[in-house]
C-alpha cells in the first residue's frame, strides 16, 4: 500500500512554500535544500514524486527571486560596472579578458552572485523541466495541483520577502547561512 501523502493544512502548505521562498529568494538559490526534507518527512511524497514537485517548486522560486531581487539589486548596474572595468588594454587578447571577468564574478558581492545565480540556472532549470515534462511519472503534478498552487503561492509571497530583505540583511548573515547549508549538503553527501 503505498504511503499516504500527508496534508495538515492549506496554511502549512502556503507557509514552507513562503518559507523555503524567502530563504531562497535572499540567498539566491532554488530552495530544493530546504523544500526536500519538508516533502518527504513532513508530506510522506514518495522519492520519485518528490523529484518532480521539487523541480516544479525550484523552477517558482527561481522564476520570481530573479526579478524581485533585482529591486534591490539591479543587475544592470553591476553589469556595466563589470564591463567598464574589464576593458582590454589596446592589443590585449580575449582570453585575458574572459578570465578577468571570471575572477570578479567569483569574487562577487555575495548578494550580485545569488542573483547571478539565479540568472544562470533560470534557462538551465526551463529547459530540464520542459524535457521532463514529456515522461510519464510528470502526471504527479495534475495528482497534486491544489498541494502545488498553494505551495506555489506562498512561495512567490516568500521569494518578495526575501528579495526586500536583502537590502537590509548584511553580506556577513548572507555568507554564514550560505556556508551553514553548503556543510550541511556536504555532510548528507558524505553520508550517502
Amino acid at each position: 500500500m503505498p504511503p499516504t501523502h500527508h496534508f495538515p493544512s492549506s496554511g502549512n502548505c502556503f507557509g514552507g512554500g513562503a518559507i523555503i521562498g524567502a530563504l531562497g529568494g535572499l540567498i539566491g538559490l532554488g530552495g530544493a535544500e530546504f523544500r526536500l526534507p519538508i516533502l518527504i518527512g513532513f508530506f510522506n511524497f514518495p522519492a520519485l514524486e518528490v523529484v518532480i514537485l521539487n523541480k516544479a517548486m525550484s523552477l517558482v522560486v527561481v522564476a520570481t527571486a530573479l526579478p524581485f531581487r533585482a529591486g534591490t539589486i539591479p543587475l544592470r548596474r553591476y553589469s556595466r560596472s563589470l564591463a567598464d572595468r574589464n576593458q582590454p588594454p589596446c592589443g590585449e587578447p580575449d582570453r585575458r579578458l574572459v578570465r578577468r571577468r571570471l575572477g570578479l564574478l567569483f569574487g562577487a558581492d555575495i548578494k550580485l552572485a545569488g542573483s547571478l545565480s539565479l540568472a544562470v540556472s533560470l534557462p538551465t532549470m526551463v529547459v530540464g523541466f520542459t524535457r521532463y515534462s514529456r515522461a510519464q511519472s510528470f502526471s504527479v503534478i495534475g495528482r497534486n495541483k491544489s498541494f502545488l498552487l498553494l505551495m506555489a503561492a506562498g512561495s512567490i509571497v516568500g521569494t518578495y520577502i526575501g528579495g526586500k530583505l536583502l537590502g537590509i540583511v548584511p553580506n556577513a548573515v548572507l555568507l554564514l547561512a550560505l556556508a551553514i547549508i553548503l556543510l550541511i549538503s556536504a555532510v548528507k553527501v558524505w553520508r550517502h
